[in-house]
């Protein structure tokens, strides 16, 4: 299959360009006018493995690494749900869903 990778331009000198991936505004304001979804998922695969989904911050060497925020929107009427889920197994165990803090030295 194809592949998309999305870069932002690198800096020896000052901070490297950022890169975003959004979806648009509504642009109506009647009754059931919502922005696009954004789906972030790999393909699915019937005799091998599926494909992996990783999103990370870089590392720094000389000062602090980058933060990650997952944030879930507010709402007039409702709010919106997060859920994580580690995956289900028919034959083996399931997976594991572990939330770890970082060590400071």
């Amino acid at each position: 299959g194809g592949l998309i990778s999305i870069t932002s331009g690198i800096s020896n000198d000052s901070s490297s360009g950022a890169a975003s991936l959004k979806t648009a505004d509504a642009a109506g304001s009647s009754a059931g006018s919502s922005s696009g979804n954004l789906n972030l998922s790999s393909g699915s695969a019937s005799t091998a493995n599926s494909g992996d989904v990783s999103i990370a911050t870089g590392l720094s060497t000389s000062a602090s690494a980058g933060d990650m925020a997952l944030t879930v929107g507010s709402g007039d009427l409702l709010g919106g749900s997060l859920s994580l889920e580690a995956g289900a197994s028919g034959s083996a165990n399931a997976g594991d869903a572990s939330f770890v803090a970082g060590d400071s030295q």
